[in-house]
């Protein structure tokens, strides 16, 4: 049930904290997901704290998972002491595209953990279930490698596919993960990209 907390000082920057499911969310004028046209579970009220389940996360829209997801990553990146700045996202002036929602991009050895894995790391979000079949296409349409996920390797990046459609059982997961090297597997530095896939569970702050 949702539950009143003090009004924030509005010049504060708040970000959404997430542990195995939503905990909190909190005002975040980039974030704002009463405002999609998409019916949600819930209104968003930004005076207020939410506990979402991950049957809630499930009925996002790509926008919302999108805006969650880069959220999360901000969370992540200054609570390790790193600009939120090296964070861009769809609806950013400067986001990133082509196969890429979220992007984090650090500094070469900057010191990074937990959610985001590399100093550069590349998610792309995906509201429904995400087959063998669905992550060749996303990844390498036509059989060709997208340019992102080329230059990720490159720079022994990471590439990160979030599905909000529930969660998977180890045997399922890992064929997700085995689709995920597949696709890269002829790329010349396939050994240096770091590939995970997220479901709802899968989603934490480190």
């Amino acid at each position: 049930m949702p539950c009143h907390a003090a009004r924030p000082d509005p010049r504060e920057r708040e970000a959404v904290g997430f542990s195995a499911g939503f905990e909190r969310c909190h005002r975040n004028d980039d974030w704002d997901i009463g405002h999609s046209p998409t019916p949600h579970p819930r209104s968003y009220n930004p005076w207020m704290i939410l506990e979402i389940t991950a049957d809630q996360i499930a009925q996002l829209n790509d926008t919302d998972l999108r805006k969650l997801v880069g959220n999360l990553c901000e969370r992540e990146v200054r609570a390790q002491g790193h600009s939120p700045a090296a964070v861009t996202w769809g609806g950013h002036q400067n986001a990133a595209d082509g196969g890429i929602d979220v992007r984090v991009s650090l500094p070469q050895g900057s010191a990074i953990s937990g959610y985001v894995p590399m100093p550069e790391t590349g998610f792309q979000c995906k509201v429904e279930d995400m087959p063998r079949e669905a992550i060749l296409k996303e990844m390498a349409p036509r059989g060709v490698v997208r340019p992102s996920i080329v230059e990720l390797s490159e720079k022994g990046g990471a590439y990160v596919i979030v599905s909000s459609q529930g969660s998977l059982a180890d045997t399922a997961l890992n064929a997700r993960k085995g689709a995920m090297s597949e696709a890269v597997a002829k790329l010349p530095f396939a050994s240096q990209l770091h590939l995970e896939f997220l479901t709802v569970n899968g989603l934490r702050l480190g």
